[in-house]
């Protein structure tokens, strides 16, 4: 006859098969987080390169003799989509406004 081997050093089959889909589990979400974050960082890169050049072009056009700067105050609506408004009230309106050789340029900025 054959006789029962008894090892209960060690894992079974199953323990092993269950504790590697575990941590496969574990580590897909961890790689999922690295990957939206490197994402997201690329996204901030871009904003911020958008962001420095808009701003460098806007000194440009300011620091140009010729430039006419005004500023207002204005009262406005906002609908949204779920069809609720929003009323805004003492917005400051800057427009910057140069004409030069031509062309017309206009630099609008709404301050809350």
């Amino acid at each position: 006859m054959l006789s029962k081997i008894n090892n209960s050093k060690g894992f079974t089959l199953i323990e092993l098969i269950v504790s590697v889909a575990i941590l496969s589990i574990v580590v897909i979400g961890f790689l999922s987080i690295f990957v939206h974050g490197t994402e997201y960082i690329g996204m901030a890169r871009h904003k911020s390169s958008s962001s420095t050049g808009a701003q460098s072009e806007a000194n440009k056009f300011m620091s140009d003799p010729d430039t006419i700067t005004t500023s207002s105050f204005i009262d406005f609506k906002i609908e949204l989509v779920s069809g609720t408004e929003i009323e805004v009230e003492n917005v400051t309106v800057i427009t910057v406004y140069n004409e030069k050789n031509g062309q017309k340029s206009e630099i609008i900025t709404i301050i809350p």
